[in-house]
């Protein structure tokens, strides 16, 4: 018999339970896995262990842990290329951003999976509003991108590629 990981804060899930899970929490990772794959086993491992220890942490308290079996999920697993391999991807859904989940590769240590959270927490894209802000944000990352938009985000035409590019480079730079 074949088992997906599980343990204290992991729940197994279907894709309907995955999408109600993503509308009404902050942050679900998801490991949508072939139970068979052996370097996938290794990374479950961790995966558990990073839900397990998600609890203690204030930061990741409410970040919600699941696991789907792709064999029973396939369209799921077809619409977010997830497929057997060496990544053994994780999927990231955050309520503010529905329908755009991140992948990321599996993670060897349960840490690197906290890291993954932390860095997703933060909103693709953040509004400084004072120079104090600004100072405090610029200090999290190594690396920061800054856009000044003439008029609010939702009226200017380059505030939507600028947070398509923040997607594609979050957790390398702050935007």
């Amino acid at each position: 018999d074949i088992e997906l990981p599980s343990g204290p804060n992991l729940r197994k899930a279907t894709a309907s339970a995955l999408a109600r899970l993503a509308e009404g929490n902050g942050m679900v990772v998801a490991a949508v896995r072939f139970p068979w794959c052996d370097k996938c086993k290794e990374k479950d491992r961790h995966f558990a262990k990073a839900a397990r220890e998600s609890r203690d942490k204030d930061h990741l308290r409410n970040v919600v842990f699941v696991s789907v079996d792709a064999r029973e999920e396939k369209y799921l697993a077809r619409r977010h290329n997830i497929t057997c391999s060496d990544q053994c991807s994780l999927l990231i859904f955050k309520q503010d951003e529905p329908g755009e989940p991140y992948s990321v590769p599996g993670r060897r240590y349960h840490e690197e999976v906290h890291i993954d959270c932390y860095k997703h927490l933060l909103p693709v894209v953040s509004v400084v509003e004072d120079k104090e802000t600004f100072g405090r944000v610029t200090s999290a990352f190594d690396t920061a991108i800054v856009g000044f938009f003439r008029g609010a985000k939702e009226e200017d035409t380059w505030y939507p590629r600028f947070r398509a590019v923040a997607r594609q480079l979050r957790g390398h730079a702050l935007f």
